[in-house]
């Protein structure tokens, strides 16, 4: 079984990375595909950090459609999954996303007090 996690690891950040290039090519279906490829495996070797990669990913697109309740809801899903410790080694990322979200949704006044607080704000001011 150690083997097989060895061999899936790599495919799964290769979905990942594919995934990413689709989403910035603005190529969203085969970005979708790619990440329900990726998160399959990931669940297959409980690999916390590609999960959460895959979840940023697919809140983005979430986002990029408009479908913010499925964009909230990627967003709960990472914070479940996710310990606190966690949550302030994606700071950046988190907040980021949760920043797109805001502004998607018109809540000016939300991401404002986002890139006020943490390490967002002493890295950009």
């Amino acid at each position: 079984e150690a083997v097989g996690v060895l061999a899936i690891t790599p495919v799964c950040w290769g979905y990942l990375g594919l995934a990413e290039i689709h989403f910035q090519r603005n190529e969203i279906e085969e970005a979708g595909r790619l990440l329900e490829e990726a998160l399959e495996l990931a669940q297959r070797t409980n690999s916390f950090e590609m999960m959460v990669g895959i979840y940023l990913l697919r809140s983005r697109i979430a986002i990029l459609l408009g479908d913010m309740a499925q964009a909230e809801a990627v967003c709960k899903k990472i914070a479940q999954i996710s310990q606190p410790a966690w949550l302030e080694y994606l700071d950046v990322d988190w907040a980021t996303l949760q920043g797109e979200l805001y502004l998607a949704q018109g809540n000016l006044s939300a991401a404002r007090q986002l890139s006020l607080r943490g390490r967002l704000h002493q890295l950009f001011f």
